[in-house]
């Protein structure tokens, strides 16, 4: 009984929130203003084939299809925040952001399609806790929690397998997952170690086992056999923001410059880029390349001698806080507090 009048309280709240006079984000499409899209801030960039895709604040989405020399802002049917994205091909993409919202894109990024928000979430939740009685206390404190306190909750990375199986994560441990292309959509943060509800910032692949990492050093790999998130033992305690597959190792960052390498069977090695501010974010440039972005602008370039990686400061944003980046051509994009920016490459190779 306790239950139910919890969620049934959320579903209160939801309703009044959507019954005033401005529609909720998640409810209204992003103002089209391609100068502002362009100035304003934008938290991930995405290759999708020969196109360049950029997220951010209210609903933006800006499409690049010459490398970066000019952008247009498409049509999106949310004003929500937008902060991840991910492409499988280059036509098969999703974004998601804050509101529990999801969007899926099947021609390139060029039209968006609503799969998921927070008032949906909140549906899928109590419908699960009323299939499920026999579901830990734990986690029946967890999905009531979410359910009591609205539609809000911000899904912070998304990642596919395939066309059909993928993830998306977010803070406190809200996930959902989908088995046929984002079309349907399960709660699924009973099923991840992670007991303390630590934000999970992003999701990826390395030799085919998909890996996520979040909040004071969590660490979790895919486990096949139980079907969950397992955790794993961290190289670190503070918070990692991201990591990459750089052929056989891992590259880990995160928190105050951190940066380690390797892997939990080898083990791992510290990286030390000089600075203290947060990385935000990388991008392979071949199996023995990458790049990483930090906070303050400062982009560093990593590279493979023998079983250790090195690293160089090639450049900076000028000062922009960079929250992505992406390779075009002989150029980096980089993309952030203040829009967006190019970085050459062809003196830093």
């Amino acid at each position: 009984m306790f239950k139910r009048t919890l969620v049934l309280l959320g579903a209160v709240l939801v309703c009044t929130a959507a019954s005033a006079a401005i529609p909720l984000p998640m409810d209204r499409p992003a103002g089209l203003d391609p100068e502002h899209a362009l100035a304003n801030r934008l938290f991930a960039v995405t290759v999708s084939g020969e196109r360049l895709v950029a997220v951010g604040r209210r609903g933006h989405i800006l499409v690049s299809d010459d490398q970066a020399a000019s952008w247009q802002q498409q049509p999106v049917p949310v004003a929500s925040d937008l902060v991840a994205s991910f492409f499988l091909n280059e036509q098969l993409g999703w974004v998601v952001g804050h509101d529990g919202v999801v969007l899926k894109t099947s021609d390139g990024g060029t039209s968006w399609n609503k799969v998921l928000d927070g008032r949906q979430a909140a549906v899928l939740i109590e419908q699960l806790l009323n299939s499920q009685p026999d579901l830990p206390e734990e986690s029946v404190f967890e999905y009531e929690r979410f359910a009591t306190e609205g539609s809000d909750k911000p899904f912070l990375t998304v990642h596919f397998t395939d066309e059909s199986n993928g993830v998306v994560l977010g803070a406190f441990n809200y996930a959902f997952v989908t088995h046929d292309g984002g079309e349907t959509w399960i709660p699924f943060s009973h099923r991840i170690d992670n007991p303390m509800g630590f934000h999970i910032y992003a999701a990826f692949e390395h030799h085919g086992t998909l890996y996520a990492v979040g909040e004071k050093g969590l660490f979790l790999r895919w486990d096949v056999d139980s079907g969950r998130f397992s955790a794993i033992e961290s190289p670190y305690e503070g918070s990692w923001f991201g990591a990459l597959s750089l052929g056989d190792q891992i590259v880990l960052f995160g928190l105050r410059g951190t940066v380690f390498y390797g892997s939990p069977e080898m083990g791992w090695n510290r990286l030390s880029l000089g600075i203290d501010d947060s990385v935000n974010n990388a991008a392979a440039l071949s199996d023995d390349a990458a790049v990483l972005v930090a906070q303050s602008g400062a982009v560093f370039r990593l590279e493979r001698r023998g079983s250790s990686l090195v690293s160089i400061e090639i450049g900076s944003s000028g000062g922009m806080p960079v929250y992505g980046v992406e390779l075009a051509g002989q150029s980096l994009v980089l993309v952030g507090a203040r829009g967006i920016r190019e970085l050459s490459l062809q003196n830093n190779k």
